[in-house]
């Protein structure tokens, strides 16, 4: 049951099929819910809507409008034409686990070794390009590997990368 300081919500796709059920402490924003949905189907993109608003991962959960009930929809989104194109020399697959496998071309982010450790669990989405892959964690936390060149070094950016995010394209 939640308390005065958490709001129960169920996340439901459109079929029907309660995604995630429970409660979540008022004062977080909705990257918490998007996390919840892609532990549900890792690697697939989703929206999630309460009527015909769209919730945002920075939307605040005290902001959601609870008095039409706690369902949240998911809507799952389908991969655009830029997210069907081959990188041709090499693959990342999300295993039913939470790990990733890396294989093909090293020149081209198939050797994942020097994060290997880092990929063994909890992975919710991976996109590449082609030179570089970024894993997006249950976490919110992101692992990059590749070509610098190409995005696999994300030093630069590392400390926005720890937590919240919600989805990388």
């Amino acid at each position: 049951m939640a308390t005065a300081s958490e709001i129960y919500l169920e996340l439901v796709e459109l079929s029907g099929h309660v995604v995630a059920t429970g409660a979540w402490g008022a004062t977080l924003r909705a990257d918490c819910l998007y996390q919840s949905a892609h532990l549900a189907k890792p690697g697939h993109r989703c929206r999630l809507l309460q009527g015909t608003r769209t919730i945002t991962p920075f939307t605040p959960l005290a902001a959601l409008d609870l008095r039409s009930g706690t369902y949240i929809q998911v809507v799952w989104l389908s991969s655009s034409a830029a997210d069907r194109h081959s990188q041709s020399m090499v693959f990342a697959a999300i295993k039913a686990n939470g790990s990733v496998v890396t294989w093909g071309s090293s020149d081209h982010g198939g050797n994942s070794t020097a994060v290997a450790a880092l990929l063994t669990e909890g992975i919710v989405q991976v996109c590449g390009n082609a030179g570089a892959f970024a894993a997006v964690m249950a976490d919110g936390s992101v692992v990059t590997w590749g070509h610098a060149v190409s995005g696999g070094n994300s030093s630069a950016v590392a400390p926005l990368l720890t937590e919240g995010v919600v989805q990388v394209s």
